[in-house]
């Protein structure tokens, strides 16, 4: 509940240094961001749009000597945020390790995609061991893209509909269950895992590509919406773009930097996850902020 109005705070403060080419409601916004990225990791996907915003407000102003420090310190957040959680994990937990489990999420597809001859790509024991049974367990569910197909179900939709049985019920269960049997604590476990899913995530990724890249569209898409929601998205976020270079009206910055927010906030969910609304609910309101803005400025034009 606390990371929408973050959310909403981080955007504002970003549109208002971007309207007015100022960096202190930049730094204002970083401030918010940092506390949001430590609620939902997710939002560090924002720093290269405000790294963008703040580096056009640096070539409007030809300032770059006086704005550095900005620059440095956009980029140096992810690492910051990192680094704090990693302390109070030591501090509270004992283990100076970061709480995400995003590469259990992101090997997700890899597993729902792979083939039976994929057990190849690894040499390692635990990586060879732990896709055995993945795979055993996803293929006694039927629960593979082939299976699916062959039963069928559309590849995307049997994804979209049994991703928490395949990731949180097989994928990171079984994961644990895997290192208890090798003596780890619960804490251990968890950091254990997620390193492994992270070495085995791009061999999979590889190997089942053109798959991958289909999956990777339909959960994109689905995250707006439908293909002509998306496609408006982005049609609205290169004309916006192209119309600040060109004019640097107002209007055109805040529609610009919405679905700037909004398609990059979707691309991460669509990469490492899939098309829940409980991440990507955040900027519903953009299409509609567009409609009133414009409705707005057309009708005060006819009144003029």
């Amino acid at each position: 509940s606390i990371a929408y109005p973050l959310v909403l705070l981080v955007f504002w403060l970003t549109f208002k240094g971007f309207k007015d080419l100022d960096l202190k409601p930049i730094y204002k916004a970083l401030i918010f961001l940092f506390v949001l990225t430590l609620t939902r990791g997710q939002f560090a996907i924002f720093v290269p749009i405000i790294l963008i915003v703040c580096g056009y407000i640096i070539h409007q102003k030809r300032s770059f000597r006086s704005s550095y420090f900005a620059l440095l310190l956009i980029i140096g957040l992810p690492f910051l945020t990192n680094l704090t959680e990693k302390i109070y994990n030591k501090v509270v937990f004992g283990y100076y390790t970061s709480n995400a489990m995003s590469n259990v999420h992101f090997i997700a597809s890899g597993f729902y995609l792979s083939k039976d001859s994929d057990i190849d790509l690894f040499k390692a024991e635990d990586e060879r061991a732990y896709f055995q049974i993945i795979n055993q367990s996803l293929k006694e569910a039927n629960m593979m893209r082939s299976q699916a197909v062959a039963n069928g179900f559309d590849d995307y939709e049997f994804y979209d509909n049994n991703f928490s049985n395949i990731c949180n019920h097989r994928i990171h269960e079984l994961g644990l269950a895997y290192f208890e049997d090798k003596g780890l604590n619960y804490y251990e476990q968890n950091i254990a895992l997620n390193s492994l899913c992270g070495n085995m995530i791009f061999p999979l990724i590889k190997s089942n590509f053109s798959n991958w890249t289909k999956l990777l569209f339909k959960n994109l898409k689905t995250t707006f919406g439908t293909t002509k929601q998306m496609l408006l998205i982005l049609v609205l976020l290169f004309y916006s773009l192209y119309l600040v270079w060109k004019e640097t009206d107002v209007i055109y910055k805040f529609i610009s930097l919405a679905c700037a927010f909004m398609f990059v906030n979707n691309l991460l969910i669509a990469l490492v996850v899939y098309a829940n609304k409980r991440y990507v609910f955040y900027f519903d309101w953009v299409i509609f902020a567009i409609v009133i803005i414009l409705l707005n400025r057309v009708y005060f034009k006819a009144v003029k």
